[in-house]
């Protein structure tokens, strides 16, 4: 299981527990490369 952030911190998502939800390590990669977050963090 991973952490997940429900709205990304670059969106002004904040680091706290109601912004967090745990997805499985597949789903976590496959929301990561579709929501842009890999995109932001190469920047």
């Amino acid at each position: 299981m991973e952490v997940d952030h429900i709205t990304l911190q670059y969106l002004g998502g904040k680091n706290n527990m109601a912004n967090k939800k745990f997805l499985h390590n597949y789903c976590h990669h496959q929301k990561f490369f579709q929501d842009g977050s890999r995109d932001r963090k190469s920047n």
